[in-house]
């Protein structure tokens, strides 16, 4: 019986460096090299990347292309289709050993591209970061859609920031936006040094939104999820609380208002933008 095993876990272990070391069987997902670049041109408005089952880093530098650097299994495309460049990335297909655990894909991008991202991921985990927090990455738009994993935003500033989660980890931090959109499902989401106003949205899960600086009207609702906002002390808003059978809970001394059990209402300092929130089952805590 020991025998028999052994024998087997050679053969296995032979196969695999089999295809490991003939390309022609890449659509197995046992790619080895996958290094590219395309420059970005004048006529480029967007870079759209997907990537599934990859640790991926976006990494902006002083440049005039992107460049793609990878060493390990599964397969790497970039191209460019009108005025976007497109970027898809997919782990193996299979991989009975699990060798690809140490991979690691790096996207290098101009730090002044300006225009629009458009960045999905399917599962695995992504880092994306402006150079600093005084030297931020500059976008017009900016939409994130992640369907399990990990994801980190960081240092950026957009117009428009579009956020989609079915569940993971989203963590965003020193981000500065006219507007922010932000759906989630569940899973969980962490803002924090924020500026700008926000519409946000959890069916489940739970939302962590820390604001520096509230400078828009803004809306949160939860179905059966938590919501946590923590504003200045200083912020100008008026509340609209509304809830079913959920909870709002505001340690904000608030004026001109009136609360029950379905709502709360109120102003705080001059009262200057709406904050409107309405909860089903869920809970909402302003701080």
């Amino acid at each position: 019986m020991i025998k028999r095993i052994l024998i087997i876990f050679l053969v296995l272990t032979g196969i695999y460096i089999i295809l490991s070391n003939f390309p022609v069987l890449s659509w197995l997902g046992f790619n080895t090299d996958n290094n590219q670049s395309v420059k970005v041109t004048e006529r480029i408005d967007s870079i759209e990347l997907q990537t599934t089952s990859m640790p991926t880093t976006i990494l902006p530098e002083d440049r005039e292309d992107i460049l793609i650097d990878y060493d390990g299994k599964g397969t790497v495309d970039i191209n460019q289709k009108g005025d976007s460049i497109e970027i898809d990335v997919k782990g193996p297909r299979f991989n009975f050993f699990r060798f690809n655990r140490n991979a690691d894909l790096k996207i290098y991008i101009p730090k002044d591209f300006n225009r629009s991202m458009d960045i999905t991921v399917g599962s695995g985990s992504l880092e994306f970061s402006g150079p600093s927090k005084k030297n931020p990455m500059k976008l017009d738009e900016l939409e994130l859609n992640i369907g399990s994993g990990k994801m980190e935003i960081r240092n950026v500033i957009a117009n428009a920031l579009e956020l989609n989660g079915s569940s993971g980890i989203i963590n965003l931090d020193s981000i500065q936006v006219t507007k922010g959109d932000f759906e989630m499902s569940s899973g969980k989401m962490n803002i924090s040094h924020y500026i700008g106003a926000l519409e946000a949205e959890i069916s489940s899960g739970k939302m962590n939104i820390q604001i520096d600086e509230l400078n828009g009207h803004s809306s949160l609702k939860a179905s059966s999820g938590q919501i946590n906002l923590d504003l200045p002390d200083d912020a100008d808003f008026t509340l609209r609380g509304k809830t079913s059978s959920g909870r709002i809970n505001s340690e904000f001394e608030l004026t001109d208002g009136n609360s029950n059990e379905k709502e709360l209402n109120g102003q705080h300092g001059t009262g200057k933008y709406n904050l409107d929130l309405q909860v089903s089952s869920g809970h909402v805590r302003l701080y």
